[in-house]
């Protein structure tokens, strides 16, 4: 199958209340491949359709859902989830090999349909294109299932298709789901009037499901901000990866609503930047730090101390911070691995990013070593770890200050040399 470059027709998704696009038809014409109507439109206009949404944030799966609910309950519609699972594993098997009902579609033919559709939305989320000029094209990434694994663990990720993908900025960016986020922050009043949700696309489902069981402590706050990554998160020099951002009522809740409007701008227009990865610095105005406590200004203060003494404010140009559950909460538990959470699969793929395309990046991971080593994919760790760009703490531990005594003298070394620039030595004019 070779989807040529063709013009995107964006007229044709209209809009129906808040910031949600619904697919040009009803879903049954996509997901029926026994009704006339699905052979009325070609796979690749179907496709198509599908990964425009996809890249603004759709949730296919909950589309899906609802239909085959309202089918389900006609008479003569008994089958008609089953046949929903086969026409999407056999885009699947088409995105992957060019053809129909092959090697994919054999193994994958059991899946849930949940994973089907995260599957497929992954795959065509990979290959999918937009460009400058209002055209769009997939990349072309066929399987020779000859030469690779095809077992269900495999087969039931992008890993192949991932490996054979080379990752621009442009292609992050798209793939960034934050941004949907974003768009909502700067849409509504989120500190005062906002009755919402602010959460990533495709994480609904695990974050409720764990903040129905969790305790005060450890609820994520889904109607504030998230803090995924800092807005220079593409250009630091240095990468930190923690767990999630902290969470303090009178701060993080109550002072946002008691500002005025411009220090409420002051303070929402970097998170807004951040979460669409458009760059800037760590603590651009003076309430991000009053509402985050000067936290990492504070455990960043050793380095500026050994390297940056002329010059401490461009630490938070070369120093960015991740974390590996971008939503607030006073206290860190793990999610549930029964449910996808698909920020972090945006995660691991820019970590990949980074990994391949700007080979001087280093990470320092100062908390949750094992859970960034699970969530990382094996060869990004391996060629981390290798070419010594996977620095890591002496010690484990909630304290986060970047000293020798808590990273380990020659990791400490190892962050200054990466942060070395003679600019830093340069007194401020």
């Amino acid at each position: 199958m070779e989807i040529k470059r063709n013009k995107i027709k964006e007229d044709m998704f209209y809009r129906m209340g808040e910031l949600s696009l619904p697919l040009p038809y009803k879903v049954r014409p996509y997901i029926d491949s026994a009704a006339d109507e699905f052979r009325d439109m070609s796979y690749e206009k179907k496709l198509y359709h599908f990964a425009f949404l996809l890249s603004r944030g759709f949730n296919l799966y909950k589309e899906i859902c609802d239909d085959i609910k309202e089918h389900m309950e006609v008479p003569g519609y008994g089958d008609y989830e089953e046949t929903a699972a086969h026409t999407l594993l056999n885009y699947i098997e088409l995105l992957r090999s060019g053809k129909l009902i092959g090697t994919s579609y054999l193994v994958l033919e059991n899946l849930p349909l949940e994973s089907i559709v995260n599957l497929l939305s992954h795959e065509l989320l990979l290959r999918y294109n937009e460009y400058g000029d209002g055209t769009y094209d997939f990349d072309e990434v066929y399987y020779k299932y000859d030469k690779i694994d095809c077992s269900l663990e495999y087969l039931s990720t992008t890993e192949e298709t991932e490996m054979n993908l080379i990752f621009s900025e442009e292609k992050i960016k798209m793939l960034n789901g934050w941004k949907v986020v974003a768009d909502k922050i700067e849409q509504y009043d989120v500190f005062k009037s906002w009755k919402g949700e602010l959460v990533y696309p495709g994480d609904e489902t695990a974050v409720h499901k764990f903040n129905e069981k969790a305790n005060d402590d450890c609820k994520l706050q889904l109607d504030l901000p998230p803090c995924p990554f800092t807005p220079n998160i593409l250009n630091a020099k240095l990468i930190i990866l923690s767990l999630n951002p902290g969470y303090i009522k009178l701060l993080n809740r109550n002072l946002p609503g008691m500002l005025k409007p411009s220090y409420v701008e002051a303070y929402q227009v970097p998170m807004v930047k951040a979460l669409r990865m458009e760059g800037g610095a760590i603590y651009s105005s003076e309430v991000e730090k009053i509402i985050g406590e000067n936290y990492w200004a504070e455990k960043l203060q050793p380095i500026v101390n050994e390297r940056y003494k002329n010059a401490p404010e461009k630490i938070y140009n070369d120093v960015a911070i991740m974390q590996y559950l971008g939503y607030t909460s006073q206290s860190y538990k793990k999610l549930s691995k029964k449910y996808h959470v698909e920020s972090q699969w945006f995660a691991r793929l820019f970590i990949r990013y980074i990994t391949t395309q700007k080979i001087d990046v280093k990470f320092l991971i100062l908390r949750g070593e094992d859970m960034w080593r699970e969530l990382i994919d094996k060869d990004s760790w391996q060629i981390l770890e290798l070419s010594g760009r996977l620095l890591k703490m002496n010690k484990h531990g909630r304290n986060q200050t970047i000293t020798r005594k808590n990273v380990g003298g020659k990791t400490f070394d190892d962050i200054l040399m990466t942060l070395d620039d003679p600019m830093n030595y340069m007194p401020i004019l």
